[in-house]
Parts: structure tokens; sequence; C-alpha cells
């Protein structure tokens, strides 16, 4: 499945004209100087009106505002900052921000996000910084949601409901330098390895790395369980003891060759109990365990 085969945002540009808005007031309550419209705090339900078309900075944040009207929204199309933090929005739906294509800057933190289309930053190819932390009942991301999204540098994740994520959904952020995660419940099992690798060979800055952990306490520490493996990534800089429960299987057992695959500069060798794998110098301070039971 490819973006391509997803819904397209034709119907939106149609019905944009079927709009009527005047765009040269400025809406109640609000600022506007400047190409910029400041709706700060001022008790909003909904997206407001009269928004001047030219706008390039718009704050909404600290109001009530449940939804986005792409309809509206799409109208400015030199929006380049859009400040939405701290509101009450649930969903962000397909192609929300298909009319504003400039956009640099997005914030949609501290709302109440339960769902985001894998289709709805799909026309934002110029963000550079996407801040989606503290939506608490945020559970998990599609793997296309960052799939045209690629000038993005800055993306915080901090504080959502996310236990795992999937390292596709990255491919594409070839500019990301910054990626906040911690303060989620990650479900550290075999399903979130290949994440793990991705963050360890794609040498990003993930700040607060001492204060991601995994969500269940039963991953922080050894079970009894019969016949389980269990992988322990230790690192000096970031995944402090994140602890992963795997299928029995030996040293040449799939989830173990593709990590070794993915991991170029690592060398193994059976311990006494113990798969244990170290890293040449030139590529990264890390020790991994395969510790069987």
């Amino acid at each position: 499945m490819s973006l391509a085969s997803g819904p397209g945002p034709g119907w939106l540009l149609f019905s944009f004209g079927m709009v009527l808005v005047s765009g040269s007031k400025c809406p109640n309550n609000c600022q506007c100087q400047d190409q910029e419209v400041i709706c700060t705090g001022i008790q909003l339900t909904e997206y407001p009106s009269d928004i001047p078309l030219n706008t390039r900075r718009l704050y909404l944040n600290d109001n009530k505002i449940r939804f986005l009207p792409a309809m509206n929204l799409g109208l400015l199309s030199d929006l380049v900052y859009l400040d939405c933090q701290k509101n009450r929005i649930q969903e962000v739906m397909d192609y929300t921000f298909v009319g504003v294509f400039r956009l640099i800057y997005l914030d949609l933190s501290f709302n109440n996000l339960t769902f985001i289309s894998p289709y709805s930053f799909s026309m934002l190819s110029n963000l550079l910084q996407l801040n989606i932390s503290n939506n608490p009942h945020l559970l998990s991301l599609n793997k296309y949601t960052f799939a045209n999204t690629s000038s993005l540098r800055y993306l915080d994740l901090r504080n959502t409901g996310l236990q795992t994520l999937d390292e596709a959904a990255f491919q594409n952020l070839i500019t990301l330098q910054t990626l906040y995660l911690s303060g989620n419940p990650w479900k550290c099992n075999c399903f979130f390895l290949n994440f793990t690798i991705y963050l360890i060979v794609s040498h990003l800055n993930y700040p607060g790395e001492d204060l991601i952990a995994c969500g269940d306490e039963d991953d922080h520490v050894f079970s009894a369980f019969s016949g389980c493996v269990f992988l322990k990534i230790i690192s000096y800089t970031s995944f402090t003891n994140v602890l992963l429960k795997c299928p029995p299987l030996s040293p040449s057992g799939n989830i173990l060759d593709r990590f070794l695959t993915k991991m170029p500069g690592f060398k193994g060798h059976w311990g006494r109990r113990n798969w244990v794998m170290t890293a040449s110098k030139n590529v990264s301070s890390w020790l991994s365990k395969w510790v069987c039971l």
C-alpha cells in the first residue's frame, strides 16, 4: 500500500470554492497584525471565522477547539506557523492540512488526540517541526503517518499513550535530527526490536533518554517463564535497561540474524549462558546480551 492509493484531496479542493470567507477582517477577540493572527486563550470552541487569507502565523493555543476544518484552514495558503496546543482536538483526519502546504511548524500538543489518519500530514512536505506530545490517549501511529514529511527535523512524541512504533514510519525522515520519546508506556517486546535498532543506527538526538523506559512493570524484571529468551540492550546514551522478551531462539535464530545484519561492526560470541555482542569502537559503545533461561 502506498500513499498514492489513499483517498485523494480533490474533493476538498473543489469544496474550497464553495466556502464564502471574507478574509479581510480579524476574528472577534483576536489580534491581527503583520500577517500574524493571535487568538490565544479566548475560550474558542471552534475554528474562528474571518481569518485574513494572507495569514502566515496563526496562534489558536489555549482554547477549547475540538476540530480543525480542512476547508477553512486550507484557504490559508501562505500559512507557515500553526499553534494549536492546549485545545480539545480529538482526531486529525485525512488531508486536514491539504491547503497549507507551506507549513513548517505545527503544534498539536496537549490535546485529546486519539487518532491521526495516515494521510493527515501527507501534503506537508515542507514541515520542519511537529509536536504531538502530551496526548495520553494516542495509542498508535500508522506507518504512513510521516510518509511525506520528508523535511521533518524535529518530532516530539513525549507523554502519549504510544506503546510501540514501526520503524517503517521513519524510513522517509532522512533529515530528522531530534526525536523525543520519553514518558510513553513502551511495550518492550520483540516487535519493538526493529525500532530500537533504527534508533541505534540512525544516530538521532533524542533528549531525555534516561526517562525512556518500558511501560509494563513485567518488562523490567527477568521472569522465570520457561523456554524464553530475553534481550537486554544496554547503552551509555539511551534506552538504559530496556528489556525485550523474545521467543526461544539460538544464535542463528531469525531475530538475532537480523540484529547482526543491521548492526555492522558488531561481533558476537557465546558466554557461559549468554550471547554477548560488542561493537567496534567506530560504531558505538553498546553491549547486548542474549540471556537464555
